[in-house]
C-alpha cells in the first residue's frame, strides 16, 4: 500500500509502533484514554478532533512533514500531496 493511501488506523499504529509505544503509553503522554487510542487503531473512528490529533503527533514526536500528514489524516482532510493548497487563493484584479 502506498503511504500515502494509508487509512488513519494503520498510520496511527505504525507511528506508534515506530516510536515503540504501547496504546497506553500512548495515550498518558497524549493525555487521552487509552480507549480512544484503541478505538482509533481498530478503526472504529475515521477521524478525531484537531486537539487530539496535535496532542497524538506531538506524543508521537512526530517531525513537520509527518505531523501535518498525520494531522490532515486525522482530520479526514485530503493530505497536501493530494493537490490542496496552502493559503487563500486571491481573487482577480487584486
Amino acid at each position: 500500500m502506498n503511504p500515502e493511501d494509508e487509512p488513519f488506523a494503520a498510520l496511527l499504529k505504525r507511528h506508534r509502533a515506530s516510536a515503540g509505544l504501547t496504546q497506553e503509553e500512548l495515550a498518558e503522554r497524549a493525555g487521552i484514554s487509552t480507549r480512544s487510542v484503541s478505538d482509533v487503531e481498530r478503526g472504529l473512528r475515521k477521524s478525531i478532533y484537531r486537539d487530539t490529533a496535535a496532542r497524538l503527533a506531538e506524543a508521537l514526536g512526530l517531525e513537520r512533514h509527518d505531523r501535518t500528514r498525520f494531522e490532515s489524516t486525522a482530520r479526514g482532510r485530503p493530505r497536501p500531496s493530494e493537490g490542496t493548497t496552502a493559503g487563500p487563493s486571491a481573487a482577480p484584479g487584486t
